[in-house]
């Protein structure tokens, strides 16, 4: 198998251990080690995130997470050290139709309730490192050494949305 190259490590790891999803608030990260993950966030046990399909809104984060260790899903859950009210995910979301573009991306969202303007995970991801936002990371069928995000360019992310949107027709 090729190394992974990856543009962003977590610290801080926890493999196999079940986080507090009822009191925390928490980046998803589906998929880490593909290019473009698919992210969503969930504060107080209530999971939310854009798709090309639609909205998530108000997902139970526990069930959620039961379902991804029964499909075997690689996730990693990063805690966020922020204050925020789960009133807030839900204006931003609302203001948001689905996943289509780089401007309507999964990541949009999370960016604008984070006021951390990203085009990519990798640069969400260290502007909250750099203002200490970050606590744990929590691993799911990912290994320690493999929590991160892989290189990738704007381009894969267009690449990506487009071929979910041509699936989700068929």
């Amino acid at each position: 198998m090729a190394q992974l190259k990856f543009e962003f490590l977590f610290s801080n790891v926890h493999c196999n251990v079940h986080p507090n999803l009822i009191s925390g608030k928490y980046l998803w990260i589906w998929k880490p080690n593909e290019v473009a993950p698919h992210v969503g966030i969930s504060i107080s046990g209530s999971y939310c995130s854009l798709k090309v399909s639609g909205k998530e809104l108000h997902v139970e984060a526990p069930k959620l997470f039961q379902l991804a260790i029964k499909k075997s899903s690689p996730l990693l859950l990063v805690e966020l050290l922020i204050d925020c009210k789960l009133e807030e995910v839900t204006q931003i979301y609302d203001s948001f139709d689905k996943s289509s573009n780089l401007n309507s991306s999964c990541l949009q969202p999370v960016a604008k309730l984070l006021d951390a303007p990203s085009r990519k995970l990798t640069e969400l991801l260290f502007q909250l490192e750099k203002r200490k936002c970050i606590g744990k990371t929590y691993t799911l069928n990912v290994a320690a050494s493999e929590a991160g995000i892989i290189q990738y360019e704007l381009k894969d992310i267009e690449k990506k949305l487009i071929s979910l949107q041509h699936a989700k027709r068929r």
